[in-house]
């Protein structure tokens, strides 16, 4: 049989195609990795939910619904063989997830934690307790880059989930509940901003009280929990979160003292928080993108530091507000073109890096007592992402 020029061509072609093919459905599935972690422990995770009995599910369609909350703990472990490895999400999550981001539900998929599911906690040791929330439409997933590398540096991390006012949340039937226009404060805001404001008011009220619930049941926790009983220590407990999370952390400190320092990462400011002073240590973190924004929320900022044992303004550099949302960052690396629109152009896993070295420098030194140099130089040469200014001593 004569072989032909063209049949030479198209044959080679055709291998190039299925090669390239090959090639590229190895890529995707290898996956994305987490960071390997800086810190000292491997991680455990375990998923609790939370029953407030004391109040009703505003959101919910049934007059009788208890406010139920998800919450997943990150803990210093001692995973051994036979400890499965923890799943970026569910299957029914991660199908509402990449709806949102634009993206095959199989690529979110392929994203691989670090951290264990159940594993027993560090023999013998207490970890201090950070809670944590995430934002207003959140995609609580993508914060487990971050909520397991702090968890890697000797912390307990309780990360709340808000039925109704996030993307989607699982609740204890297995049931996926998605947002609702009541649970995310929802208005016109071009024709009814004072609405939007009072409704902000609100479900920040109702986000706080999740927050508080959840740290007043830590005691209980901590004597009854098949996994985590003993293993905290709750002498000093922290708070942090991101963009509406951070805004609730800040009323949590107001509303309680006993909480002993916290972070907003993002988050503009609502209500009573804008006329009252925070007494303890705490860190406003923005974006470098929306540089607007943070100026007209910068005089209430200012109002609340003024009282403030001590506060940090700091900004994390070339950053848009999803940049604090660690996992999409770590996404975009490793899939540049699914860049659209206003995209941060700092790479996510230094974003990653930067944002845990901060956040756990300053609850170890408010926390823990143990002083930071960076913290006081505002420049880190490790974490040349953020820039820290302390506000007052």
């Amino acid at each position: 049989m004569k072989i032909t020029r063209k049949r030479i061509v198209l044959t080679g072609i055709a291998a190039l195609f299925l090669v390239s093919a090959v090639s590229a459905a190895v890529y995707v599935a290898y996956g994305i990795h987490y960071p390997t972690h800086e810190g000292e422990y491997k991680v455990g995770q375990t998923k609790l939910y939370m029953t407030d009995k004391e109040r009703l599910e505003v959101f919910s369609d049934a007059p009788d619904d208890l406010r139920e909350l998800p919450v997943t703990v990150y803990y210093p472990a001692e995973p051994v063989k036979g400890n499965v490895q923890a799943k970026f999400a569910s299957k029914a999550m991660e199908d509402v997830l990449a709806q949102a981001a634009g993206c095959p539900s199989f690529i979110l998929d392929t994203i691989k934690p670090n951290s264990y599911v159940d594993a027993a906690p560090v023999a013998g040791k207490t970890f201090p307790v950070l809670l944590f929330s995430g934002g207003l439409y959140g995609q609580f997933p993508f914060y487990g880059s971050l909520l397991e590398s702090v968890a890697a540096e000797g912390y307990i991390v309780v990360a709340i989930e808000h039925p109704y006012s996030e993307l989607a949340t699982v609740n204890s039937e297995g049931e996926l509940i998605r947002y609702s226009d009541a649970g995310t404060a929802y208005c016109d805001i071009e024709t009814d901003n004072d609405k939007l404001e009072a409704n902000s008011n609100v479900l920040c009220d109702i986000w706080t009280a999740d927050m508080l619930y959840v740290f007043d049941s830590l005691g209980e926790l901590n004597e009854s929990n098949a996994i985590l009983k003993g293993s905290m220590n709750l002498s000093n407990t922290g708070i942090f979160g991101h963009s509406f999370g951070g805004a609730a952390a800040i009323q949590c400190l107001q509303e309680r003292k006993e909480l002993a320092a916290g972070i907003n990462l993002d988050g503009s400011i609502y209500g009573k928080q804008t006329t009252t002073p925070v007494e303890q240590p705490f860190v406003f973190m923005n974006n470098s993108q929306e540089s607007i924004i943070g100026a007209i929320c910068f005089q209430e900022k200012v109002v609340a530091s003024e009282s403030s044992e001590a506060c940090y303004h700091m900004m994390l550099l070339d950053s848009t507000h999803d940049s604090f949302a660690t996992d999409s960052g770590l996404l975009y690396d490793k899939y540049p073109f699914m860049k659209m629109g206003d995209i941060a152009d700092v790479n996510g896993k230094s974003a990653l890096a930067s944002l845990t070295g901060y956040i756990t420098a300053f609850f170890d030194q408010y926390i823990q007592g143990e002083p930071s140099e960076m913290l006081e130089t505002g420049y880190s040469a490790d974490y040349p992402a953020i820039y820290s200014m302390k506000y007052k001593e």
